[in-house]
């Protein structure tokens, strides 16, 4: 006696994304009957072949890395066995639209964020104006567009790198207000020492740096050519000269800033990357 029959089945798959978007999800199906005990019906996979799909027809957030299938018996509530089949679909999740819409994105933001170590402590409105601009940004790149994400009560490996992201660019604003505190702090002291003079000698370099910066029309001759263009040889070849030659230019902070911000953010990237992929597993702990 053949049996045939064609069911269209919307099934539910729990899944676990604290490695989102970087999880693997396993989606179990299972097949029984509610009505009839193993002594009456008993399951069994078409072989050699018992599941399979057509050629052409791909998920639009995952890949289909595997399909297992499975014969057991269970205990029902009416003491008696029954047969059920399972099919487990094992799904990879795509990676390249977060890459480009999250992770690159975030990552450039962070790296613009370290171009005020490179501006002057003078320039009050370039620097606040960038660091405000930065943080702006990776707040409505990252918290903003949460409507496509799934919802979770816990946080996925997408939300810790935002977050993360998201202190590298503060911390760089921080950096900014120690500066101004410091300085600040330093000419209440040189003023308590009766050090007037150079209190004017160092407003008088600040006034000569407003001047140098509001100052919109200059002229290239071929003698200026000749000095911008030597400038950038010596800095291609040593792009931390200028900290030896021009130490009063900048503060200490930004100078070691400069190195330390990408550093802690490269290491950040290796244990992050490393972690996710290699350590962390897919499945997220059951509460016992």
């Amino acid at each position: 006696m053949t049996y045939s029959m064609r069911l269209t089945i919307k099934a539910t798959c729990k899944m676990h994304l604290r490695k989102f978007p970087l999880d693997r999800q396993t989606c179990v199906l299972l097949l029984g009957s509610y009505g009839y005990s193993i002594k009456d019906v008993t399951y069994k996979w078409k072989v050699p072949l018992p599941v399979d799909r057509e050629e052409g027809v791909n998920l639009a957030q995952y890949d289909l890395v595997e399909i297992l299938t499975n014969e057991q018996v269970l205990p029902s509530s009416r003491r008696d066995n029954v047969s059920v089949i399972s099919v487990e679909f094992r799904l990879s999740r795509h990676t390249g639209y977060f890459l480009l819409q999250v992770y690159v994105p975030c990552t450039l933001i962070v790296c613009c964020s370290w171009v005020s170590f490179w501006i002057d402590p003078a320039a009050v409105p370039a620097r606040v104006s960038l660091g405000v601009t930065t943080v702006l940004s990776l707040t409505t790149l990252g918290f903003g567009g949460r409507a496509s994400m799934p919802r979770t009560s816990y946080a996925t490996a997408l939300d810790w790198f935002v977050i993360l992201c998201f202190a590298f660019v503060f911390a760089s604003m921080v950096e900014y207000a120690c500066i101004n505190y410091i300085d600040k702090v330093s000419v209440q002291l040189l003023t308590s020492a009766g050090g007037d003079r150079k209190i004017q000698r160092k407003k008088l370099v600040v006034s000569k740096r407003k001047k140098r910066l509001n100052r919109s029309e200059f002229g290239l001759n071929k003698e200026t050519f000749s000095r911008i263009f030597h400038w950038f040889l010596r800095k291609f070849r040593d792009p931390w000269e200028f900290v030896k030659t021009s130490p009063n230019k900048f503060s200490a902070i930004d100078i070691y800033s400069r190195k330390i911000f990408p550093i802690c953010f490269g290491i950040f990237n290796i244990i992050y990357w490393i972690a996710f992929i290699y350590y962390i597993d897919n499945e997220f702990p059951i509460d016992t």
